[in-house]
């Protein structure tokens, strides 16, 4: 479970216990309001370094990792996943005109 994760437990049952956002809020310094426990409690998770630290959360998210199974520096993958380009010289002439009139790829 992640220091998150114990933070929303915990906030849900001073919830439960009747606690108001407002209460939940004065426990944490200033720049913690009611509406960032309320945001938070609905599931968002704040970027700003000062908030993360009020809060007693790791100074940075976790990297998101990508589908192919590593963290990306780039919005898009970097892993080489680009499609290998025929030989178009090696195809008999027939097979290359059937494909390029069939729109098949190359």
């Amino acid at each position: 479970m992640t220091e998150y994760d114990k933070l929303i437990t915990s906030w849900k049952s001073r919830r439960s216990a009747g606690e108001t956002y407002e209460s939940i809020a004065r426990s944490y310094p200033a720049e913690i309001t009611r509406a960032h426990v309320y945001k938070i409690m609905k599931g968002w998770e704040p970027d700003a370094v000062h908030l993360r630290q009020a809060l007693g959360l790791p100074t940075y998210k976790p990297a998101p990792v990508c589908k192919c199974g590593e963290v990306h520096t780039t919005k898009r993958c970097t892993k080489n996943t680009a499609r290998k380009a025929a030989d178009l010289f090696s195809l008999p002439v027939a097979e290359l005109r059937r494909r390029l009139e069939e729109r098949e790829e190359v």
